[in-house]
Order: structure tokens, then sequence, then C-alpha cells
């Protein structure tokens, strides 16, 4: 492996380490070439999710993401190779057999990012959820099994990943909040009487338990429904699907918090429990 790939996927790592450390120790979790799948995905992953947080202009944001689907189109047709995150996400696309339209799946819903608006109902808000998270999982999942148990991917991922995006939607409330916008749909917000606008990303409106617990529950029910599909996978797809253990910790962190996503009990996870769950999943093969 040449000097410029190996950079790629360090420099994969070492964001991911930095910014989405439940994700690096899922990639880490991995073996030989999945493993460098995976810190690719993800890297890939962060960076488009942190183009919101990176500009506050709409058509910087556009940009951005039409950069990366020329990067990936580049990559699946075989083009000039790119460096960094881009370069290790095309040696990804060249030594996997992944679906193009997934990613594009992926930037399209990524698109509302761009935009402050809360979904509209609660159908918008998984079927963001499944355009990001359920598209990611399924790449994942696919550089996983390399042809090997595809039948039920897609429905395994559109699980797993509501499951995951959901709950992660839920605990970053106040982080989004004060970023000026809002992942809760209008339909569950117009009902108990909110106007998002007007919501504190500092003190918590009591309104709101009533609908963490709803969307909390929500989650849970995709949670467990992926749970007992992913059993019929075979072994490599456990780390992948590490993203389940981890959703049953946040969900568990959630209820006991009393569905208050502002409590501090919900923002961190203690590190050293968190790895033991992991490693007792992944060596039990059941996430």
């Amino acid at each position: 492996m040449s000097e410029s790939i190996v950079a790629d996927f360090e420099y994969c790592a070492d964001q991911l380490s930095s910014h989405d450390r439940d994700r690096y120790l899922i990639a880490m979790a991995a073996k030989g070439g999945l493993r460098k799948s995976l810190l690719a995905l993800f890297a890939f992953n962060s960076d488009v999710a942190n183009i919101r947080a990176a500009t506050n202009e709409t058509m910087l944001g556009e940009i951005r993401l039409q950069w990366w689907r020329d990067q990936i189109s580049n990559a699946f047709a075989g083009a000039s190779k790119p460096s960094g995150t881009a370069g290790a996400l095309y040696d990804t696309i060249q030594s996997n057999v992944l679906d193009a339209s997934l990613f594009n799946r992926f930037l399209d819903a990524r698109t509302s990012d761009l935009n402050s608006e809360p979904p509209k109902t609660t159908d918008d808000l998984l079927a963001y959820c499944n355009g990001t998270a359920g598209s990611l999982t399924q790449l994942t999942l696919q550089a996983s099994v390399q042809g090997d148990g595809n039948k039920n991917l897609s429905s395994i991922s559109t699980k797993a990943g509501v499951a995951w995006a959901l709950t992660g939607l839920l605990r970053s409330l106040p982080h989004r909040l004060a970023m000026g916008s809002c992942p809760l749909p209008q339909d569950m917000l117009q009902s108990a009487g909110i106007d998002w606008q007007y919501l504190s990303h500092r003190h918590p409106d009591s309104r709101l338990v009533p609908m963490i617990s709803a969307l909390s529950g929500l989650a849970k029910d995709h949670l467990k429904k992926a749970q007992k599909q992913t059993r019929a996978l075979p072994k490599q797809a456990t780390a992948p699907l590490l993203i389940l253990t981890l959703t049953s910790m946040y969900l568990g962190q959630i209820e006991r918090a009393g569905y208050n996503v502002f409590s501090p009990k919900v923002a961190t996870l203690n590190p050293a429990w968190r790895s033991l769950r992991m490693i007792w999943s992944l060596y039990s093969k059941s996430p």
C-alpha cells in the first residue's frame, strides 16, 4: 500500500477520533480492509454532517454537497484520485461493490440540513433518518458482507439507521437549538402548542417531555426490529452493527433522565462502560 493511501486513511481516523468518537470506535472494531472502508465512509459522513456548522451560507453548503457528488461520481468512474477523505473514499468505492444510488440518496437527504425549519411531519423526520443514517448503514453493510446475505440489507439498514439517527437527533437537541435549527417535527410541536423558534437551548420546556418520550419509543421499536433481523447476517457484519449497541445505551440514558435531553446525564456516556458493551457485542455477535 502506497504512503499516500496510508496517509488518506490515517487522516480519516484522526478526523473521526476528534469529531465522531462513536463511529471511530466502531471502525476500529473491524479488521483489515473493512476497517479502512468504515473509516472512509464514516469520515465522509462526518464531513457532510458538519457542512451546516461550517457555513451559514446555504449556497456554500450546496456547493460543498455538489463537490461531494462530483467526487463520488469520479470515484465510480475511476477518474483521477484526490487526497484526504475523498481519496480514502475513492479507494473504498474502487475496492468494494457499493451502490452509487445510496450515496446520492444520502446527499439528497443532507440538503435539508441547510434549512433551519423543522421537518413538517413525523414521517418526514423518519424519511430524513433513513436517507442519512439508513443509507450510510447500508453502505457499511455492503462493504462488510461483500455479496453474502445482501437480501435483507435494505430493511435492516432502514431500521438500524432510523433508530440510530433518531436517538442522535434527540440527544443533540440542545446543540441544534443553539445552532438555530430544530429536528423535532412540526406536527408534534403544534400539537404541544410549541413554537420551536422560542425554544431555549439552555432551559428545557416541560412540554417537550411527552414528545421526546414518544420519539424515543419510536426509536426503540426500530431498534428491536433491527436487532431481530440482524441475527441472520454473517459475523463480519457485527462491527458496523455496533450502532445498535450504542443506540440501546443512549436510549437508556434518555429514559433514565426522564426524557429530559437537556440533562447532563444525556450528554455523555461513560467511556469505559461504552467500550465494555461494544467489546461484549463484538465477541458475542449479538449487537
